[in-house]
């Protein structure tokens, strides 16, 4: 049997290339340098 295994999506703008964006949002310092910023957008 294969585990459960819950999958995020996310709808990726046209004209966004989807590989690049996942590179970047799976590195830790581009992580560490968004979050501040999402926080002011709130």
């Amino acid at each position: 049997m294969h585990p459960n295994t819950a999958q995020n999506t996310v709808t990726v703008p046209e004209g966004v290339d989807a590989e690049l964006l996942a590179k970047v949002l799976n590195n830790p310092e581009m992580a560490a340098l968004l979050t501040p910023l999402a926080k002011t957008m709130k």
